[in-house]
């Protein structure tokens, strides 16, 4: 190459390399030469043109470099290399003196984003589910992923035919550009009929409930998503329906791609889906093999699917998890649980053989917790049932992520154990805890009404990690209209006082109830407890209780025909009780899983003018029996013993009727009773029994609406031959709201009391 050539030879690039035709992609070759000289390396690299795009990152994508000798080769993959940014309408490239230049042009930036067409979705919302946002780089392939996310927002909220366009025009600004997107919303397409066909052992309706996210638009469809279509949904919903038939015992389940056709208003949807369900296989013969490290009888009783039985998928899975806790219990942290499965189409049977590598003993290093700016680590941590040093345990690191949740301070699901070994230490497992703390102060206000005390308003002040240190402080009071009935509380609970598996707590109460057609008792007093676990999930408590009492409202001549002792009526209450109680609920205030058992003593008599004995059994059932279809009952009875002698104050004795017991009566209206002046006075009964059945199930979700039907029947007597048991039946709406549980209930009495007033409630709070 002659020495004038060298110095002003060119290399032009354009930004439609990649996509011209491959005449157009070659860059104009260099003339022959016999060996290359000093001109011919390259001693400089320049980027010009460049004014957003910073130089570092252009030159991070090329290949030439200082001290390199000039190849055309490696100037092409330069210039493809730089146009993958997708930052540039031009590139050019010019090598000239022994430096190599790429002068680029850059592409606009977006100066502003405006929507079109979009009557039902406000502009700030569909901007949130934007890719791009103002003064980015336009990228075409950006654009069009911002068109997908408007898509599937719009189908997330129902309009599963909006379409969205976009177009680009100049702006008044330089080298800036308007980003318009053009919206067609069309109406939301809601799902009119879902069929199913080919299901012999299980109905339409039985199916359908299946489809947790796709069902046919109901009465709420206006103020929720049911009824809307949206693809992503159902496909999950199609898994589900899969997985559920797996549950049943038909492996062999099959389904053809639904056929789903939309009206020609474009208003409904109809889905069709055709299913194979095969034959229900039972399960066969199960066995074990590889790294046995018990004997084979023992991790048979481990198993939940026992030969014989329907094939279930989640039992199968469940009995995995169990076989590899069981190895991890022994400090194999990285067991691996191998199921080899057989069919018998034949017999209709699954055999089973769980192959164990079992890997190497792994001991706990670091535990480390992120995520808490409030809730000290000593709150967590009391929590774990895991420790440094100690050997790998899998129930050890499920209890303690249960135990963590159970506290309350977390979102739903933030709770996370993440493990990982150290560089070079497969015997080390390092634990770290990330979680996301929600808040846990509250103040709530809000209103209620019984058909008893009429309206009445509540309000309630609350810490539930109080100093970040997982204390409760609360404060609640509940006032009526007729000024009767008025309580007061402040509570204070430390769970684990002074640093230790003591729990204290402390409590003030201030109260006055109003007895219907009898008379207003007036309480103030204070109460202390103190608990310490005794087991898993169980703890022990004990406390003392110290009130006094007031009868208000009420003539001389009733307490003389009615009350027993009148002048022994009023005066205090000082006892001491013992408590064991056994709590496994999931969820406090919205359960829907678990027990609640309780066993109290309670002895008055160290002082005031009470002498009795109270014994108090309380035991609470929760659980999911088909779907979100929740069963919950309680089952309560105590007996209230004087011991002295004397006859039992009426204040002492039981009354059953209201929100939280026998809903289809008056509160405080069932138990014995005394006649004066033409009026039945309620006065209590040393025993009582209740019984409380319900099945709630969501009709609304998204909006924490739920239907319940209940069932409650009980008693209060003096003695067995004086029984009489009274029955009632209802239904009720519940609203989980920002306030709180709010309940909607009707109650009507049954039996004998069949046709008696029907009671209303309105209350905050869960019914047991």
């Amino acid at each position: 190459m002659k020495q004038g050539a060298r110095n002003s030879w060119k290399i032009l690039g354009l930004a439609c390399l990649l996509i011209l035709a491959p005449a157009a992609q070659a860059a104009p070759k260099k003339p022959s030469q016999q060996a290359s000289t000093s001109s011919d390396r390259v001693q400089k690299i320049e980027i010009t043109g460049n004014q957003k795009i910073d130089r570092e990152a252009i030159l991070e994508k090329i290949g030439s470099a200082p001290g390199q000798d000039l190849s055309e080769e490696q100037v092409r993959k330069d210039i493809g290399a730089i146009h993958k940014l997708g930052y540039f309408d031009d590139i050019q490239a010019d090598f000239s003196n022994g430096t190599l230049t790429y002068a680029v042009k850059e592409r606009p930036a977006i100066y502003r984003i405006i929507f079109f067409g979009n009557d039902q979705i406000s502009t700030s919302d569909l901007q949130g589910a934007l890719t791009l946002k103002t003064y980015d780089i336009y990228d075409e392939n950006m654009v069009r992923d911002s068109v997908r996310k408007l898509t599937k927002f719009y189908e997330d909220k129902g309009y599963y035919l909006a379409k969205v366009d976009y177009s680009v025009r100049p702006s008044k600004e330089k080298d800036m550009v308007e980003l318009l997107f053009r919206v067609r919303e069309y109406d939301k397409v809601k799902i009119r009929k879902i069929s199913f066909l080919g299901n012999n052992s299980f109905g339409d309706d039985q199916l359908k409930r299946l489809l947790r996210n796709t069902s046919e638009g109901g009465f709420f469809s206006w103020a929720t998503s049911s009824g809307n279509f949206k693809e992503l949904d159902f496909r999950n919903d199609l898994q589900m329906l899969q997985y559920w038939y797996l549950n049943e015992g038909y492996v062999r389940f099959r389904h053809e791609p639904p056929i789903v056709t939309v009206s020609e208003d474009k208003k409904w949807v109809y889905i069709t889906i055709k299913v194979e369900e095969g034959k229900q296989y039972r399960m066969g013969g199960i066995d074990f093999g590889g790294d046995l490290l018990f004997p084979q009888e023992e991790l048979h009783n481990t198993l939940t699917l026992k030969e014989g039985e329907t094939f279930s998928i989640s039992k199968r899975n469940a009995d995995i998890l169990a076989l590899t806790e069981k190895y991890q219990d022994l400090g194999y942290a990285t067991v691996n649980v191998i199921p080899d499965i057989q069919f018998d189409d034949e017999k209709l049977l699954v055999t089973t053989n769980y192959q164990f590598e079992k890997g190497t003993l792994v001991r706990f290093g670091r535990v480390i917790v992120k995520g808490n700016a409030k809730t000290r680590d000593k709150v967590i941590r009391r929590e774990l049932k895991i420790r440094e040093g100690e050997l790998y345990s899998g129930s050890g690191m499920r209890i303690s992520k249960e135990n963590v949740e159970r506290l309350g301070f977390f979102e739903e699901g933030s709770v996370q154990f993440q493990t990982k070994s150290p560089e070079n230490r497969p015997d080390i497992m390092d634990v770290e805890i990330s979680l996301k703390e929600r808040p846990t102060g509250q103040f709530q206000v809000g209103a209620g009404y019984a058909s008893t005390t009429k309206f009445f308003f509540t309000a309630q002040v609350s810490e539930s990690n109080f100093r970040g240190k997982g204390q409760d402080l609360r404060f609640q009071t509940q006032l009526s209209r007729d000024k009767n009935n008025r309580t007061f509380t402040l509570s204070f609970t430390d769970p684990y006082a002074w640093d230790s598996l003591w729990s204290m707590g402390g409590s003030l109460s201030y109260a006055l109830q109003h007895l219907e057609g009898s008379y207003t008792e007036f309480r103030r007093g204070f109460g202390l407890n103190l608990g310490h676990p005794v087991g898993d999930y169980t703890r022990l408590f004990l406390g003392y209780r110290l009130e006094s009492l007031r009868l208000l409202n009420v003539e001389d001549l009733l307490l003389k025909e009615v009350l027993s002792k009148p002048n022994r009526e009023e005066g205090s209450i000082s006892s001491v009780s013992i408590t064991m109680e056994n709590d496994k609920r999931n969820n406090r205030l919205e359960t829907t899983d678990g027990h609640l058992i309780s066993v109290s003593e309670e002895f008055a008599g160290l002082g005031g003018n009470r002498t009795f004995l109270r014994t108090v059994a309380d035991v609470r059932y929760f659980k999911k029996i088909w779907g979100d279809l929740t069963f919950r009952n309680r089952l309560k009875g105590g007996n209230l013993w004087d011991y002295s002698g004397n006859e039992t104050q009426s204040a002492e004795l039981w009354r059953l009727g209201g929100p939280n017991d026998l809903r289809g009566f008056a509160s405080f209206d069932v138990g014995p009773k005394k006649e004066f002046q033409g009026r039945q006075i309620t006065q209590g009964g040393r025993n009582h029994f209740l019984y409380m059945a319900e099945l709630e199930y969501p009709i609304a979700k998204e909006i924490g609406l739920k239907f319940a039907l209940f069932y409650d029947t009980g008693s209060v007597f003096n003695e067995l031959k004086y029984v009489t048991v009274r029955q009632d039946w209802g239904f009720g709406l519940r609203w989980f709201s920002p306030l709180g549980p709010l309940r909607f209930e009707w109650g009507y009495p049954l039996g004998k009391d069949k046709g008696k007033n029907s009671q209303f409630y309105f209350m905050i709070g869960p019914p047991f």
